[in-house]
């Protein structure tokens, strides 16, 4: 086994020359006629995930894809057809669509076709002549003038394809104007022409065709993602049986992502084939590798987020790796945190327009939905690991949040705003600045209290242990009394207290919880509740949930005045 000062200096010659290497994994170019049109941020991007899920010249994983699109192309519908392929960036809808476009039946059935890469910086212009380029109508005679002018481009390609059986290929599409723009340069003929675009954007799969279903891109499963990996590596032999644990190991925390496969293949391609440099990788190598290869095509379907979606978005950085978040937890905390606005003359609740943001980012193939309600709506979601790794290191840059992992905890913690914690020793965090706290598996809730008296600025707060079993034995009991500390904070406007064996009685004062807003006791051994309407002045909503210990709800709750919810199950 190799040293690790000699492991570490291997890694940076090979992290070197890794770039090389995603854009090379497949350098054959086809004998046909096509344009990319990309930008310079893009272009090295698009290379890599044309090739994401090949090995050999071999789709992996995506035979049932190829088979389903090809019929789409070749139905017997004679209508122009738009094809759209809808994915999150690096799931291998390029890959797909090269797949396909490559295929000797679809070049067979084809009179023309045309693969546009659609760029960051689009104009109609560079769009229609690419599409007079890569068809050859570029004649010497023609003029300046009449390569700037758009519509004698979009004339010349009309006329071209008029009458011909044409594919055309527009990828990585991010706007709607794209298509508005080029749509009348593609005649129907009723000779079964089609159109294929990639997308991140579902709303833009359907915009051509709303009758025209996107065929979604699904995450590989363990088999293939191993599949996939064994075929670049090993090429032209097979894979010793010393190395097949710790390479599934290596391709199942690629997380489905063809394109991540690819790029750890091309580092592995590189190392010595042995269990000990393989480790060495897998522990390593894969995050920072991975994240900073596909943090450039991931990050683009941030770039292209509305500003109100944003920090709804990196607001999800708080919650911990394969978290699956309640819909309904993301969007209170949206609300308290003053993410949605009443606009004027809108009729829908903020409730209401939450759940709208949450499925654009689903739509956006930002956010995957894990359950559904029997209504349709989200229940349930989460983050693909690359994607929340992308959205931290987003918040973090842009100052909005900072996540902290186990006892690790940053110097300078000054101005941040909003925090979250797993496991972290409370006596080494200092923030005065901090209005919003997240806590995830802590070990010594007990203390949390005493810990709370450093954030007066703090207006939410979402707080359990571990385990109850744990507490006892989300350091001991933590009494009710403790909660006159919580209650102190003058900002804190939405507490939620869950799995806590908090004791038998709970007496409040005046002067606690001024601008409480929304409280959740669930699953707490409370019996007795002694309170008054003074006590929650600006109480919004009150739940609980399984308390069946609790003899009577109070009477003082039912005088408070700014009380609109009274939730029990």
């Amino acid at each position: 086994m190799p040293s690790s000062l000699n492991f570490e200096e291997e890694l940076r010659n090979e992290t070197e020359k890794f770039c090389l290497i995603a854009g090379d994994v497949m350098d054959e170019r086809p004998a046909y006629s096509s344009l990319s049109l990309s930008s310079s941020s893009s272009s090295s991007s698009a290379s890599a995930s044309r090739v994401a899920a090949t090995a050999n010249g071999v789709a992996i994983g995506l035979n049932e894809d190829v088979m389903v699109i090809k019929d789409r192309l070749c139905g017997l519908s004679s209508k122009l057809q738009v094809v759209p392929i809808l994915g999150m960036g690096g799931i291998g809808k390029t890959t797909l669509a090269r797949t396909v476009y490559d295929d000797p039946l679809i070049m067979y059935h084809f009179d023309i076709r045309v693969w546009l890469t659609i760029s960051q910086d689009y104009n109609a212009r560079k769009v229609l002549l690419g599409l007079v380029d890569s068809m050859k109508l570029i004649e010497e005679h023609m003029s300046r003038l009449e390569m700037d002018d758009v519509s004698i481009l979009a004339e010349k390609v009309y006329k071209n394809l008029k009458g011909r059986r044409y594919l055309v290929v527009m990828d990585d599409v991010w706007s709607t104007k794209v298509w508005d723009d080029v749509r009348n340069v593609f005649p129907d003929d009723g000779n079964g022409s089609r159109i294929m675009l990639t997308t991140r954007l579902a709303d833009l799969a359907v915009y051509p065709d709303s009758s025209s279903a996107p065929h979604e891109m699904r995450f590989m499963n363990d088999s293939q993602s191993w599949d996939l990996l064994k075929g670049k590596v090993f090429a032209d032999s097979n894979c010793p049986p010393e190395l097949e644990d710790v390479g599934k190991k290596i391709a199942r925390s690629c997380g489905g992502l063809p394109l991540a496969v690819v790029l750890v293949a091309g580092f592995l391609s590189e190392v010595n084939k042995n269990p000990s440099s393989w480790e060495e990788v897998s522990e390593n190598v894969i995050n920072p590798i991975v994240g900073q290869e596909l943090e450039g095509i991931l990050s683009l379907s941030y770039t292209h987020l509305p500003h109100h979606l944003r920090p709804c978005f990196l607001f999800m950085a708080m919650f911990p790796e394969d978290e699956n978040i309640r819909a309904s937890r993301l969007i209170r905390l949206w609300l308290a945190e003053g993410f949605l606005k009443h606009q004027n003359g809108c009729s829908k609740s903020l409730e209401e327009e939450a759940e709208e943001y949450l499925e654009d980012l689903v739509k956006r193939n930002l956010v995957i939905v894990t359950s559904k309600k029997s209504d349709g709506k989200i229940k349930c979601c989460s983050l693909h690991d690359m994607v929340r790794d992308l959205c931290i290191r987003k918040a973090h840059d842009e100052k909005f949040l900072r996540v902290i992992h186990g006892r690790v905890v940053p110097e300078s913690m000054i101005n941040e705003r909003r925090i979250s914690l797993s496991l972290s020793d409370f006596d080494d965090i200092w923030c005065p600045t901090i209005h919003t706290m997240l806590c995830f598996q802590l070990q010594s809730f007990s203390r949390l209290p005493a810990f709370l008296r450093r954030f007066r600025s703090l207006r939410i707060l979402d707080a359990v242990s571990e385990t109850s079993e744990e507490l006892s034995s989300q350091g001991g009991k933590f009494p009710w009394e403790d909660m006159s500390i919580i209650g102190s904070l003058p900002n804190l406007q939405v507490l939620k207290l869950i799995d806590q064996t908090f004791g038998e009685t709970w007496e409040t004062a005046d002067g606690e919880f001024p601008q409480l807003r929304y409280l959740l006791i669930e699953r707490s051994g409370l019996q007795h509740w002694i309170t008054e309407s003074s006590h929650f002045p600006r109480l919004k909503c009150l739940v609980l949930r399984f308390c069946q210990d609790l003899r009577e709800i109070p009477q003082g709750i039912g005088e408070i005045p700014t009380l609109e919810v009274l939730y029990i199950k």
